[in-house]
């Protein structure tokens, strides 16, 4: 009781100072500085000793006290640093993201306008292309066949090979390879697949569909060949069976208007 007392009004004594500590004392205690001498003044020795000690002691708690809020403030100090240095790291990072991806939009915008110039570009160069190519469609088409083939004989032939591919599997290999060897004279009797087609069709002559008569007619370029791989298969798809063997044959020159090169059996 008496050690929280003098130690406060010793503080208070230490701040104000000797000269202003008597009116301090009367004014904010109510008391004068006599009397609180004469308090003292009476105190038993042991008592005083007891105050003494006390008062010692408050004034280290209240320095470790303060020693102690001193390093929470520094310690709070420090946090407060590290968290600004981690906002500005990522303020810094995201600064240079941000720059990352508007540098990728500008890249992306300029490779689509590029592909985009480009293609517009290869659009008119097939534009004017295949409008080249359907010029001269027409005239070769105006000029009917490019070669003189009998094309009743090769009619004629197409008939007899399809009915005896069509007569029976002992059959089908020698009437495939006939009407496929037909196919082949008489498509290089016309300027394009199509005027050959149309002909088949008129003269009753269609009995394959575009895939097949083009398997065929690939086939029959070199009918040795063909006849090995017939005797090797079972399907009857003249498509398919093109498709798996036409890696070993010789590129085609089989471009409308030219001759389909043969090779005799």
């Amino acid at each position: 009781m008496y050690a929280a007392f003098f130690c406060e009004l010793e503080e208070a004594r230490k701040e104000i100072g000797n000269e202003k500590f008597a009116d301090w004392c009367l004014f904010e205690l109510g008391i004068g500085l006599s009397v609180l001498t004469d308090v003292m003044g009476v105190l038993k020795k042991e008592d005083a000793a007891r105050v003494k000690a006390e008062f010692v002691q408050a004034r280290h708690q209240e320095r470790e006290k303060k020693r102690h809020e001193a390093e929470e403030r520094e310690l709070e100090r420090a946090r407060i640093l590290r968290e600004k240095a981690a906002i500005d790291a990522e303020r810094v990072k995201l600064e240079a993201e941000t720059d990352r991806l508007a540098r990728r939009t500008e890249k992306n915008a300029n490779d689509r306008r590029r592909r985009s110039e480009k293609s517009e570009e290869q659009r008119a160069r097939e534009s004017a292309a295949r409008k080249a190519r359907n010029r001269a469609q027409k005239a070769r088409e105006a000029n009917g066949p490019t070669i003189s083939i009998d094309l009743d004989d090769v009619a004629m032939r197409l008939r007899n090979g399809h009915s005896l591919a069509e007569s029976g599997t002992a059959n089908w290999i020698d009437g495939s390879i006939q009407a496929a060897l037909a196919l082949v004279e008489g498509k290089q009797a016309f300027s394009s697949a199509v005027l050959f087609g149309q002909w088949l069709e008129k003269s009753w002559l269609d009995f394959y569909n575009k895939n097949d008569r083009a398997a065929l007619i690939n086939l029959g370029r070199d009918p040795i060949k063909m006849r090995e791989i017939l005797m090797k298969e079972d399907g009857r798809s003249y498509d398919l069976i093109w498709r798996r063997h036409k890696s070993g044959y010789p590129p085609s020159e089989n471009s409308e208007g030219n001759i389909i090169p043969l090779r005799t059996a």
